[in-house]
């Protein structure tokens, strides 16, 4: 239903994610939404966008979008599970919209609730947004936009092998050992350094690198 009059409704959003500020890279982030209706009437068509700036290599894992009981019935849920897609204005993570949200008072809480959760496997500054809007008229759009801002550490589990390709060998006979190293992730490993010590008896022959 379209505003009526000089209906007003003051949306506010707040975002809270969970851990705070760092993390490591393969744990999982949960970003939660919540937007209350101030008042002092229902607001109606009332829409949440969910932004992030930068998402290298974000996946999303899960959504949930519910409204206050009372509150007013969800017309609206967009969002994908997976990677996320990055444009050149930022990754929309989820779009959710209901007809209306009543004002908080003795019979309502007023309040919608959205959240996700996500993890990243590269390094990287996340910076998400949200903003709600209306077509009631909002007298206070400076609580209509919220901004987190969490830090991703790069986590890389290097093991390695060495196997030799025979027990024993005689003088003057070549000896071979094959060296495996392996990165199980998540992140990609930067400045990768092996040194393989050989015993004294020996003399330093071909290296193949493969």
């Amino acid at each position: 239903p379209a505003a009526q009059g000089d209906e007003l409704a003051d949306l506010r959003v707040t975002k809270i994610s969970e851990p705070h500020e760092t993390i490591r890279a393969g744990e999982t982030f949960i970003y939660t939404i919540y937007v209350d209706n101030l008042g002092p009437n229902i607001a109606s068509n009332v829409v949440i966008t969910d932004t992030l700036l930068n998402s290298k290599q974000v996946t999303i894992q899960s959504c949930a979008f519910s409204v206050a009981q009372g509150g007013g019935a969800i017309t609206q849920f967009t969002c994908t599970t997976g990677p996320v897609v990055t444009t050149q204005f930022g990754s929309d993570i989820g779009t959710f919209s209901t007809d209306t949200l009543d004002p908080y008072g003795p019979t309502s809480q007023g309040r919608l609730r959205a959240s996700f959760r996500l993890v990243a496997n590269e390094a990287v500054d996340l910076t998400n947004t949200v903003r709600v809007v209306s077509a009631t008229p909002d007298p206070n759009m400076e609580n209509n936009f919220a901004l987190d801002t969490m830090s991703v550490e790069a986590v890389a589990d290097l093991a390695i092998t060495k196997i030799a390709d025979t027990a024993s060998v005689n003088a003057g006979e070549a000896a071979t050992w094959t060296i495996t190293v392996t990165n199980n992730g998540p992140s990609s490993a930067e400045n990768v350094r092996m040194v393989d010590m050989l015993p004294v008896a020996l003399v330093e022959g071909s290296i193949v690198v493969s």
